[in-house]
């Protein structure tokens, strides 16, 4: 399922979900006016939330530049699929108890 965009709106991305096998199951255009802010940053990021809860995931794919900055920057690229280049890194990362922080 491909949701479309809104009339008089930039797309900013499109958003991936995907079941925890990896499973695709709706893709929809991530846009609004103008340029994207933080409270692009924050929704994508709410999103990623619902959707671990529920044992998925959400990938931003073809993130427009300033929305691949602003994820950079917040330290929320890779969470969501990118690397600095805005390409998927196709990578989780993980911790193993007894990994130091620093």
């Amino acid at each position: 399922m491909v949701v479309s965009v809104r009339v008089g709106a930039a797309e900013w991305a499109r958003i991936v979900v995907l079941l925890s096998d990896g499973t695709a199951v709706t893709v929809w255009s991530f846009a609004g006016p103008g340029r994207p802010d933080l409270r692009a940053v924050d929704a994508l990021a709410r999103w990623q939330l619902a959707a671990r809860r529920r044992h998925g995931t959400i990938v931003v794919r073809d993130p427009c530049e300033e929305l691949r900055e602003l994820l950079d920057f917040s330290g929320l690229g890779q969470v969501l699929g990118q690397t600095e280049g805005g390409e998927d890194s196709g990578v989780e990362e993980g911790m193993e108890p007894g990994d130091p922080i620093l």
